[in-house]
């Protein structure tokens, strides 16, 4: 009889305790700006640097194979002097200078046609295959 009113006490009690909360109606989780994520091609070339033309391109340490180097513009900030050629990376706040014959190391993908956005710009006339640059550090 005792373990009995000691069960119907604790029910009794989860229940005012349950029927309690039941009334607290909760916010909802306030959600912030939506999180903006950079995508990038992550493969690394490389070679050393060359202009031809108009065209920045990079000679393969391992293959020879020439790659026309295509920058995002909403990435990307390139300045082309002498053979100077400055790189303002938007997107990891990196301010770089490259020599043309310079060996560098860069972060993008391989393609053979240049995408749909370089279609009327200087990057047309480039010869393939194409480097979507990534990352310039």
């Amino acid at each position: 009889m005792v373990k009995l009113n000691l069960v119907w006490k604790v029910l009794i009690t989860v229940l005012i305790l349950g029927s309690a909360s039941c009334g607290v109606q909760s916010q909802p989780a306030r959600q912030g700006e939506p999180e903006i994520v950079a995508t990038r091609w992550l493969a690394l070339l490389e070679g050393r640097i060359e202009l031809s033309g108009d065209c920045v391109q990079i000679v393969g340490t391992k293959s020879d194979t020439p790659y026309s180097l295509i920058w995002n513009p909403d990435h990307h900030l390139i300045e082309i002097r002498g053979d100077q050629i400055r790189i303002v990376d938007k997107v990891d706040n990196v301010d770089v200078t490259w020599t043309l014959g310079q060996t560098i190391t860069i972060g993008g993908g391989g393609v053979n046609a240049p995408p749909e956005s370089a279609i009327g710009s200087i990057f047309e006339r480039c010869p393939d295959p194409f480097w979507i640059v990534g990352s310039v550090r």
